[in-house]
């Protein structure tokens, strides 16, 4: 089953290899590089998954991050968040139930484009280990 995909990362290689190989699979993909936009999009677009760096940029003490996190859970689209920091794995965002699974970067790519096909196929029921 293909789905609306919003890719929110702050790394345009990323963006751009996700958007490739999602497409390539029958995917729709919105594409956001700050938090404000990627946070418009859930609300205009109701992606059916988002894949959200956990480092994208918003203004200082401005919350976006977080309330993208609230809306997503209210409308009941999983998230799969993405980090360069190990810190975010044992500070709360693995444990954090609006997120369903956090990988950390540098990741495959073949394999989080599988992980994102089977979440859509599955409809956010499912739960990816990865780490």
């Amino acid at each position: 089953m293909a789905g609306k995909i919003l890719v929110a990362d702050v790394d345009a290689n990323i963006r751009s290899v996700l958007k490739y190989r999602l497409r390539r699979d029958g995917h729709t993909i919105l594409l956001s590089a700050n938090c404000a936009d990627a946070l418009d999009k859930v609300r205009a677009e109701n992606p059916d998954l988002i894949v959200l760096d956990l480092a994208l940029p918003e203004p200082e003490g401005s919350g976006l991050c977080e309330q993208i996190l609230s809306d997503a859970a209210e409308r009941g689209i999983p998230v799969l968040a993405l980090t360069i920091y190990g810190d975010d794995l044992s500070n709360g965002a693995s444990t954090d139930p609006r997120v369903l699974c956090v990988i950390q970067k540098p990741f495959s790519a073949r394999q989080l484009v599988a992980d994102i096909s089977a979440i859509v196929s599955s409809q956010g029921g499912m739960t990816v280990q990865r780490l």
